[in-house]
C-alpha cells in the first residue's frame, strides 16, 4: 500500500519505507506461520502413544535429552540420535510408530 506524499523528494523515500515495512511484515508473518505449521507436523508425526510407550521410552528420555524435556518434539529428536543406546522397549516404541 502506497501513499502519496507531495514534499519534494519524500514520496519516493516514504514509498520504499511503506513497501519494506509490509514485505518485512509479510516475511515475518510467512515464517510465523511455516513454524506453526512444522510443529504441528512434528506434533501429529509423534501422534497418539499410550501410558506404557510413554513408560518405556521416560527412562531414556531423561537420561539422554533432559534438556530437551518437555518439548516431545525436542525429545523425539533427541531419541532418534540416540537411538542405539535406547533401552529396546524405547526402541521398539519408535520402531512401532515409524521412526
Amino acid at each position: 500500500m502506497l501513499r502519496r506524499v507531495s514534499l519534494g523528494r519524500v514520496p519516493l523515500v516514504a514509498a520504499l519505507l511503506i513497501s519494506n515495512a509490509t514485505i518485512s511484515t509479510a516475511m515475518i508473518s510467512t515464517a510465523a506461520i511455516s513454524t506453526a505449521w512444522a510443529q504441528k507436523s512434528a506434533q501429529d508425526q509423534i501422534g497418539p502413544h499410550s501410558a506404557k510407550e510413554e513408560d518405556a521410552c521416560q527412562g531414556d528420555a531423561h537420561r539422554f535429552c533432559r534438556g530437551a524435556i518437555p518439548d516431545q518434539f525436542r525429545v523425539l529428536q533427541c531419541l532418534q540420535v540416540n537411538r542405539l543406546k535406547l533401552s529396546r522397549a524405547c526402541q521398539g516404541v519408535l520402531q512401532n510408530h515409524g521412526i
